[in-house]
């Protein structure tokens, strides 16, 4: 049985004009991995999928993300989805998003990352039926507490590949339940006890008469219009927002005592989670003053991928003890015992000491739950899947009487019942967990009066003249009470006279068939009870031991225990305090350029002092040669203005830089050189823009090799431009004698032919290229220039004779 750990609470205030709504917490929706199963490759595929929704579309959708070793190929891929595990219906692929990466930068990356939407599943689950509780009362004034948890539908997942080296790869099975979240309640307050409030859609089936309105954290919400002096009933049904309604909930209001049990306002736990990287603390703590002095312990409840730091050296108040209670299938449960050392100083400062450590996977959502007892308490899960809650009394009674008072106890709404052990693992947990000390257990081998055995009677007599302990009907230990009454584990009074446990029955006597040193049950003076943790001043054991139903010489006291059984529920417990919030989550935010290529910097990872509903401004790094574009999510959905809201859930984004670098390659080329004709040094030109309106806007000159080898290498210029200036034109400078015989521009660096080449002038758009090589030709046009000319560039007189 799974514990209710993820419990959505309401509390609202019905006044003489209005009721209140001011507690909220969701539940957790959770992001797993799976690993592939055939153990020939080296490094696994890992699948995540995580549960999401859309607001815009108002419905559920699964991101599903699949990675790839570096070193292994895949032909192909496939995604299958079950319902129930044994149908399996492929998934389409074509919204797939495969990371395009080159070879090179392939063999450098570990991983190749794999995405696909799944929004065709469903959340068609109604919410839990609320539960509500009054809480407070005041001036005629009622505050109600309304309980609920979003139930959702389960799916399966796995990818197969087909791989070049190792065959076939199929992925473990995963499960995930899609949930889409309460979004509210629909309420009516009237004098009838069966009214069903109306429900109504629109024409997409949208619940659209909200009373209440929650959201996915805390939140604070009113409702006006009641009179409770004349209104006697609440009918309340809860809607997610997959438009699933609950079935309704009828609650009567009375002034009654004995129908309303009022609770106490200072009987509270308030506090925040704060993180930074992977460690994890509680601040703002605060608690009730109704709890000085009250409360006997306290339980931590932690995600399993969560650890208390040096949990193993933490230094307790005095008198304190602490110990590990069986995990449940989502979180780790920790016990701290007070005993009467429990002021409110000495709780909240050992409560700020405490830090978690958060293990592997980081960024998997979870709560931290604190739960003050007043008593102590500790719970193990039985094999059956059922919770045990156990307490021990430290009080001396006879058996007769512990056995009634037993019965008497109740948490979370179960009735307590004296203890039964029935399987090593159950012994040992309680010995280890709860209390060393000598007690009652409820087993014992006594008859009533007729000869028949106990049967968890509600109550019993507590004179021991009433039953049979010797002779034909007290042969047999058996359990008195529980879900395991009349369960016989002991068949002979004694070990000595032979006596054993049934087959496949547990039996803990000090004896060596249980691994003891002793020979219990002995019967040592009308022994016939059974006691847990063998009291003995010389040797102390867990071993169990038959007493006297009156000894208490070394019986300290009684171990209650608490389980479903018959028609017993559990629920909450109404005199536990607890509070639970949400572990804080970092934000990730890549830099990348328009083509989804990493920036050499820029990553910008959020870890440090998280808190929930904190407001985290994301400032891009600047870069020579790029302009930062935009910040978007990892569904491609821009995030503006430039912040993350921490939250629950772990958060991606990526910085997106597009390109202003432009490279231009140009040189200058003389055809049909003239030997009398001087042939440039270099080339000259302007790349330059214009506006709108034909004016000159940026002008960038350009200097090149010039010659008259067809095959000479370019001079390379990088130039940084503006967003909007995207065309640039090529103006040359041709030198005195020659003229323009045509432009050559390619995207790529190939042999640029001068048959090929272009008056047309050169326009450049560098929207669609960044990158461009480019060739003047010019020719002469004289044969033989004028010469002195100060162009020229150098004056060849010839000899110059002087007599």
């Amino acid at each position: 049985m799974r514990r209710n750990v993820k419990i959505v609470k309401l509390i609202f205030l019905l006044v003489l004009v209005g009721m209140m709504g001011v507690f909220f917490v969701n539940r957790a929706i959770g992001q797993k991995f799976i690993k592939a199963s055939n153990d020939l490759v080296q490094q696994d595929f890992q699948l995540t999928v995580s549960n999401k929704w859309n607001d815009e579309k108002a419905s559920n959708y699964t991101e599903l993300i699949w990675k790839e070793p570096a070193d292994i190929e895949s032909s192909g891929y496939q995604l299958y989805r079950s319902e129930d595990g044994k149908s399996w219906n492929k998934l389409s692929l074509s919204d797939s998003k495969t990371s395009e990466e080159s070879n090179s930068s392939k063999k450098e990356a570990r991983y190749l990352e794999n995405k696909v939407i799944d929004d065709s599943v469903k959340d068609d689950v109604p919410p839990k039926v609320p539960n509500i509780a009054v809480e407070n009362i005041k001036d005629n004034k009622l505050a109600i507490e309304v309980f609920s948890e979003d139930e959702g539908k389960s799916y399966q997942w796995y990818v197969a590949s087909d791989t070049t080296s190792a065959g076939t790869q199929k992925s473990d099975v995963m499960k995930e339940e899609i949930t889409s979240g309460l979004k509210g309640y629909i309420y009516v307050v009237d004098n009838s006890a069966t009214t069903v409030p109306i429900i109504d859609r629109n024409f997409s089936g949208e619940v659209t008469n909200i009373d209440i309105s929650v959201g996915a954290t805390e939140y604070n919400t009113t409702v006006s219009g009641i009179d409770r002096e004349n209104k006697t009933w609440i009918h309340i049904m809860a809607v997610d927002r997959a438009n699933n309604v609950s079935d309704v909930k009828h609650t009567e209001l009375r002034n009654d005592e004995e129908k309303v049990e009022l609770k106490d306002a200072n009987r509270y736990i308030d506090f925040n989670i704060e993180r930074t990287a992977d460690l994890a603390k509680l601040v703002d703590i605060s608690l009730g003053s109704s709890l000085n002095g009250k409360m006997k312990s306290f339980e931590i409840k932690i995600p399993k991928n969560m650890e208390i730091k040096d949990y193993d050296k933490l230094v307790l108040p005095t008198s304190w003890y602490k110990f590990q209670n069986s995990d449940d299938e989502d979180f780790r449960s920790f016990t701290l015992a007070m005993n009467n050392n429990n002021n409110l100083t000495t709780i909240k400062n050992f409560l700020e000491a405490l830090q978690f450590t958060i293990k592997s996977a980081a960024n998997k959502k979870g709560n931290i739950e604190i739960v003050f007892h007043e008593l102590i308490y500790t719970s193990w899960e039985s094999p059956d899947g059922k919770i045990h809650y156990y307490t021990f009394v430290p009080t001396p009674y006879t058996w007769l009487e512990a056995y009634n008072l037993a019965k008497k106890m109740r948490y979370r709404g179960l009735t307590g019942y004296l203890a039964t052990l029935t399987s090593s693992e159950e012994h040992n947990f309680v010995y280890t967990n709860i209390a060393k000390q000598s007690g009652w257990l409820g087993g014992g081998r006594l008859a009533k009066s007729n000869g028949e055995k106990l049967n968890d009677e509600s109550a019993i007599s507590e004179n021991v003249a009433d039953y049979i302990i010797r002779g034909a009907s007290a042969q047999q230990w058996y359990w008195v009470n529980g879900p395991e009454k009349r369960l016989v584990f002991f068949d002979k009074p004694t070990f000595k006279e032979g006596g054993k446990a049934p087959g496949g029955v547990y039996q803990g006597f000090n004896n060596p068939a249980a691994g003891g040193t002793a020979s219990e049950p002995n019967n040592s003076g009308d022994e016939f009870i059974l006691e847990f943790a063998q009291a003995s001043a010389v040797n102390p054991t867990k071993m169990w031991n038959d007493l006297s139903y009156r000894r208490t010489t070394y019986n300290t006291g009684y171990y209650v225990e608490f389980s479903e059984y018959g028609s017993q529920v559990e629920t909450e417990e109404e005199t536990d305090v607890s509070a639970i919030r949400e572990i804080p989550q970092k934000i990730s935010v890549r830099a990348v350029d328009e083509n989804g290529a990493p920036m050499t910097s820029g990553n910008i990872q959020l870890d440090q002092q998280l808190k929930i509903g904190k407001k985290e401004t994301i400032v891009p790094e600047n870069f020579d040669m790029y302009d930062f574009i935009k910040l978007v999510d990892t569904v491609e959905n821009q995030i503006s203005p430039l912040e993350y809201t921490i939250s629950s859930t772990f958060q991606e984004g990526k910085l997106i830089y597009a390109s202003r670098k432009l490279t231009v390659h140009a040189r200058q080329v003389v055809l049909d050189k003239n030997a009398q004709v001087v042939l440039p040094k270099k080339g000259f030109g302007v790349l330059e823009t214009k506006t709108e309106i034909g004016e000159r806007k940026n002008e960038f000159p350009l200097t090149t090799v010039s010659t008259d080898n067809n095959k000479a290498s370019f001079n390379t210029y990088i130039i940084r431009y503006q967003r909007n200036e995207s065309n640039y034109t090529f103006i040359p400078q041709i030198p005195m004698n020659y003229k323009l015989a045509g432009y050559v521009l390619t995207t790529t660096n190939q042999q640029h032919i001068p048959d090929n080449s272009s008056l047309v002038p050169v326009q450049i758009d560098v929207s669609k290229n960044s990158e461009f090589w480019l060739t003047t030709y010019i020719k002469p046009t004289t044969v033989q220039p004028t010469f002195y000319h100060w162009e020229y560039k150098e004056n060849k007189l010839g000899t110059i004779m002087t007599q």
